[in-house]
């Protein structure tokens, strides 16, 4: 019984005493453990879901991945045929950043990792964007390689900021 509570067993601190308390330390460890794996189910959970979500738009969307990869690949070799490096640029990072979209599995990320999904996102949307909007990243990429999160946490939060920017520019 988890809920138990301690006993009064006065002011003598005898074995029993001694049991008692380690017990109550234990149930609270206990709970604490109970506490964190639950939190670990959830962020579980909401990761996979994530993960489902993003499988079931590209089913709907009927992309093969290949296909696509393939096909910037050919945009991008093209464009540097052509010398149009920004073209090529674009290409190669749009690539990544839907291969590390595809290829998230259950598992944490560093924060470095999805500070550079982050910063392929904001590049793309450089070239879409031009000098309309800039944005600036600032972290210390040593400390990002030691904390570890659910991908794709941040990367809403600057799609967020850039849609609603441009709202407000349209507005003005």
């Amino acid at each position: 019984d988890l809920d138990a509570e301690a006993a009064e067993l006065g002011k003598v601190e005898d074995e029993i005493w001694d049991l008692n308390r380690d017990l109550h330390v234990m149930i609270g460890d206990i709970q604490k453990l109970n506490e964190t794996a639950m939190q670990a189910r959830i962020q579980k959970e909401q990761l996979y879901s994530r993960q489902k979500d993003v499988e079931l738009k590209m089913l709907a969307a009927q992309i093969n991945p290949h296909f696509l990869y393939n096909t910037l690949e050919n945009i991008r070799m093209m464009a540097s045929i052509n010398h149009q490096k920004d073209i090529a640029d674009m290409a190669l990072t749009l690539t990544k950043y839907l291969r590390s979209v595809l290829d998230v599995s259950g598992e944490y990320k560093t924060l470095a990792w999805e500070m550079r999904m982050v910063e392929s996102y904001i590049k793309i949307q450089n070239y879409r964007f031009g000098d309309r909007i800039t944005a600036e990243i600032l972290y210390s990429k040593e400390l990002a390689e030691q904390y570890m999160i659910i991908p794709f946490v941040l990367q809403p939060f600057v799609e967020n900021a850039y849609v609603h920017a441009m709202e407000d520019m349209e507005a003005d």
